[in-house]
């Protein structure tokens, strides 16, 4: 399976790559091609290109309409996202029509930035060693220099593998960089929305897991139901219902509403920063909408947010100052 027309960005080349140092839309695009190497006459794909950069999302399609006319494999693809089915045959749509997105802002960029400095990076590399040999896999950003502010709104844009998630953790603290220097807030006041929201969501129902927030934030001498006033007034805010959403389990949800659910977590607590590792994948256009307003909110009261994506719209619809992480160097 080819996701690119350059030979340097098949999966061949991330073969021997550990999968735990692969990207979110590597990932995908190695399970994709587990699913395609038998060469079965149906696929079922659900959200397939939810990771994807712009280049890899073309490439397959590319390769979806070559099975379909080449082999006469039949294809059943799941998208939220209405504008994204042009490339469809027919397109069943399950419940009432969603709404288009549009080219306004979710939130309208604000005056320039004069909020305290949270992190102040120079010459930031992060080098990526495999296993049992000498020398790095790759190394990430090249020397970057970065500074963002309290209020600020950042996007990390790039293609897949090019070092977003990496860069969020290393300002997480997760991860140290292997050159240059990086000044941090307390990791007390940094929230993370991680790209696969369903690794941080285990209370028995979205309200426990809501409230779970609240209380680890200095809340738990609150009366229960002003800590289920505050947690049904952030799944709101967020665009869930918490009659219909709050009594169920987290795993219950779809996978937007698990994205949604997580930033309802997140938000409650009010950090001074929120870093969000691809926070509209898997949501439609309402959703992504409410998504963005909400940080857009956030800003506003002086949070800093940082978000890695690879859709250029986020940081457009954002307001966010845009950072390019360009593309991954020294690949052996």
């Amino acid at each position: 399976y080819t996701v690119s027309d350059s030979p340097a960005e098949t999966i061949v080349d991330l073969a021997a790559t550990p999968p735990e140092q692969l990207s979110g839309g590597e990932m995908q695009r190695v399970a994709l091609a587990a699913a395609a190497a038998p060469r079965p006459r149906i696929y079922l794909f659900d959200e397939p290109a939810s990771y994807l950069d712009p280049t890899a999302r073309t490439s397959l399609l590319a390769w979806t309409r070559a099975r379909c006319q080449g082999e006469g494999a039949a294809v059943l693809w799941s998208e939220c996202e209405a504008e994204e089915c042009g490339f469809a045959d027919r397109v069943v749509r399950l419940g009432p029509a969603p709404a288009m997105a549009d080219s306004a802002p979710a939130w309208a960029p604000g005056p320039g930035v004069h909020g305290t400095p949270l992190w102040r990076g120079r010459g930031l590399s992060l080098a990526r060693r495999r296993p049992g040999r000498c020398g790095p896999e790759r190394v990430l950003w090249g020397s970057l220099d970065l500074e963002i502010h309290a209020g600020e709104r950042v996007a990390l844009v790039g293609a897949n593998g090019s070092g977003k998630t990496a860069l969020l953790e290393t300002l997480a603290g997760w991860l140290e960089p292997s050159a240059g220097e990086l000044a941090r807030p307390p990791r007390e006041h940094v929230a993370y929305l991680l790209q696969f929201p369903e690794y941080q969501l285990f209370a028995p129902t979205a309200l426990d897991d809501v409230r779970f927030g609240i209380e680890r934030r200095g809340g738990a001498k609150r009366a229960s139901a002003e800590l289920d006033a505050l947690a049904r007034a952030a799944i709101s805010r967020v665009g869930l219902d918490p009659d219909r959403h709050g009594g169920v389990s987290p795993e219950a949800l779809s996978l937007g509403e698990r994205r949604r659910l997580a930033l309802a977590g997140v938000l409650v607590t009010k950090p001074l920063a929120l870093l969000l590792d691809e926070p509209t994948a898997g949501l439609d256009a309402t959703g992504a909408t409410d998504l963005l307003s909400a940080l857009g909110e956030a800003a506003e009261r002086g949070a800093a947010i940082v978000v890695a994506t690879h859709d250029p719209r986020v940081a457009v619809r954002l307001g966010a100052r845009a950072v390019d992480l360009g593309v991954v160097v020294n690949r052996p």
